[in-house]
């Protein structure tokens, strides 16, 4: 499912309606319009921690959480705000200078240089994916639902009760620290480590992902 504010849903005016509480109700009124009672959830970075607030608050729709690269939050308050800040003037700069722009700085970060391994077709391809976002919709999520609006959960990840396997790619030492933090955190989860792979892991490599996710969903 396409967060608010990406690929195909829709980019509503109001910061507050990117929260990821609000996504977690969102993601249990789709579940019941597809007559889905309960499922296994998914999330890559922000996606998971949609993930994990949907398991907190719809734990009996959740039959197994599966985290790639994903944080429990920024706890230190101090740096709360400094993301908040840096994420709000992001956001300005995305509506100003248009998704062309922004897509041009945030393929330079560091977290994505593994992705140069990547075949030139699949670069292609990402890069299309992410020109075709909204700009509103990009700057409002980083607005209601970026690092530092996010209210971390680390001290709430004990009441998980859905089976939990939390994946970090052998290059992402940031998320690595943070998948350590929530695999300790959360009842009997799971942590992998994958080589050879940053942030996107099911991107860098897919083959090591589908081989963790089928060995995890087999225990069921």
């Amino acid at each position: 499912m396409d967060l608010p504010g990406h690929g195909l849903s829709s980019a509503p005016d109001d910061p507050a309606r990117y929260s990821l509480d609000r996504l977690a109700d969102d993601l249990a009124i789709v579940l019941d319009a597809l007559d889905v009672n309960y499922a296994s959830v998914f999330g890559y970075s922000m996606g998971g921690r949609a993930g994990l607030r949907f398991a907190l608050a719809h734990p009996d729709r959740v039959s197994s959480l599966v985290l790639e690269s994903t944080s429990s939050g920024i706890h230190d308050e101090a740096a709360r705000l400094e993301r908040v800040e840096a994420d709000n003037t992001l956001a300005n700069m995305i509506e100003k200078g248009g998704i062309d722009a922004f897509v041009a700085r945030w393929e330079k970060l560091p977290m994505w240089e593994s992705q140069s391994a990547l075949p030139d077709a699949g670069r292609a391809e990402l890069r299309a994916q992410r020109l075709a976002n909204n700009p509103r919709g990009l700057a409002n999520s980083l607005r209601g639902a970026g690092a530092g609006a996010d209210p971390p959960l680390l001290d709430r990840a004990a009441g998980i009760v859905a089976r939990t396997l939390v994946l970090a790619g052998e290059l992402d030492t940031y998320y690595i620290e943070h998948g350590r933090r929530l695999a300790a955190a959360i009842p009997g989860a799971e942590l992998r480590i994958i080589p050879n792979a940053g942030h996107a892991i099911h991107l860098e490599q897919p083959d090591a992902v589908i081989s963790e996710i089928t060995a995890f969903a087999r225990v069921d």
